[in-house]
């Protein structure tokens, strides 16, 4: 797990928006919203449309035709299951004239439109409030523990080297540091005073993951400021009190 990872939230369209980790050429949750919502902004002219229009004049039902393939491309590449559906039923429809189906399909993709932008909503709402951690250790495995431990109150951004942990610096401002004290390279302790000597991040809490109970490990933790130690093997519980005890502080 030497990449940004971000908690995920699936769009609950009826349970059948996937994630936007599925889907291919999205390397952030922001990113894959930012364009479901630019296609959300489209919609509203699709549904201009009347079905008896569609139906009966053959030049509109053309472009409506032409105008259904390319959103639903469109929302293929986004992963929108039940909309691409809809879609394949509203074609059909509009093939053979049928007023009651294309009424009845564009009432129903109407519905998920509105849910869908709901959900990103209250994604981001979400998104905003709670506090991010910025997670670093050399065992992935770990990560992950943490990670799970961590869900879903918090944000967890977790890497496996002090490198990858600065270029994260570069465009988030988490709200507490978990640095593994022995790492290859740099260690989490020289990690925590470069983090030091960066205005934004002067006093922001950072809660050391050791295996090693020393004196002198502990007493160089201490000299860091806003500074705390966990002993490993972590457990939930105790993972959990510390997080939320530094980040009171």
């Amino acid at each position: 797990m030497n990449k940004i990872t971000y908690d995920l939230h699936i769009l609950a369209s009826s349970g059948e928006i996937e994630a936007w980790e599925a889907v291919a050429g999205f390397k952030t949750k922001n990113e894959y919203f930012s364009k479901l919502t630019s296609f959300l902004d489209k919609s509203p002219k699709f549904l201009q449309y009347t079905p008896t229009v569609i139906a009966y004049l053959e030049d509109v039902r053309v472009v409506f035709l032409n105008e259904t393939e390319e959103l639903k491309e469109e929302f293929i590449s986004l992963g929108m299951k039940k909309i691409i559906h809809i879609f394949d039923d509203l074609s059909e429809a509009a093939q053979k004239g049928d007023i009651k189906v294309i009424s009845d399909k564009m009432v129903q993709f109407k519905a998920e439109l509105e849910m869908i932008t709901t959900n990103i909503k209250e994604a981001r709402i979400t998104e905003t409030v709670r506090p991010t951690v910025l997670a670093v250790d050399d065992m992935p495995e770990i990560l992950t523990l943490v990670s799970e431990m961590l869900a879903p109150d918090y944000k967890v951004i977790a890497v496996t080297s002090a490198k990858a942990a600065l270029e994260v610096l570069d465009s988030h401002t988490p709200d507490i540091f978990l640095l593994d004290v022995e790492m290859p390279e740099e260690t989490g302790l020289e990690l925590a005073h470069t983090i030091r000597k960066m205005d934004n991040f002067a006093k922001t809490p950072i809660l050391f993951l050791t295996s090693l109970s020393k004196k002198e490990t502990v007493m160089e933790a201490k000299k860091i400021g806003r500074a705390d130690y966990i002993l490993k093997p972590v457990d939930k519980k105790g993972l959990v009190s510390r997080v939320e005890k530094n980040l009171n502080v």
